[in-house]
């Protein structure tokens, strides 16, 4: 894995690389994971970056990811769409997504935060936990006892 700071990057075939940060500028951040000489080839303006500086300009840039933090299966006491999106417009609530699935016996509710990373190391623990599946938390209705 080589860093790279670079303008407007080119990634050619054969090269696997992850784009840690594009500003408008078209100032980037790239992490080549594979085959560097074509990338150096095609981009002869890249400077190779130490670790501890990429850490610094992601930290400067203040990155935020979108990540999966909760899941939620209910089976009687369904979400509306407005409930929804009272959670997501709820600034106490560090929710900016949820992502809904119904079907006739159960809807899923994924709850989704913004995390900030500060590291290329955290960068990449939250790419992968983008796409980890969680576990849901099943939402049951507690049903009310009757006072007599």
């Amino acid at each position: 894995m080589k860093l790279y700071k670079t303008k407007h990057a080119e990634v050619g075939q054969g090269v696997e690389a992850t784009v840690l940060f594009h500003k408008d500028n078209g100032e980037e951040l790239i992490c080549v994971h594979s085959d560097y000489e074509s990338f150096e080839k095609q981009n002869p303006k890249a400077s190779e970056c130490s670790k501890e500086d990429a850490d610094k300009l992601i930290k400067k840039t203040k990155i935020k990811l979108a990540v999966p933090k909760r899941k939620e299966l209910r089976k009687t006491k369904k979400l509306s769409d407005e409930d929804i999106m009272k959670e997501i417009e709820d600034t106490k609530t560090p929710t900016v997504n949820v992502i809904k699935s119904d079907n006739d016996e159960a809807q899923t509710l994924t709850f989704v935060e913004e995390v900030e990373v500060a590291s290329i190391d955290e960068f990449f623990e939250a790419q992968k936990a983008q796409s980890k599946e969680l576990d849901p938390e099943i939402i049951e209705e507690v049903p009310q006892e009757t006072v007599i």
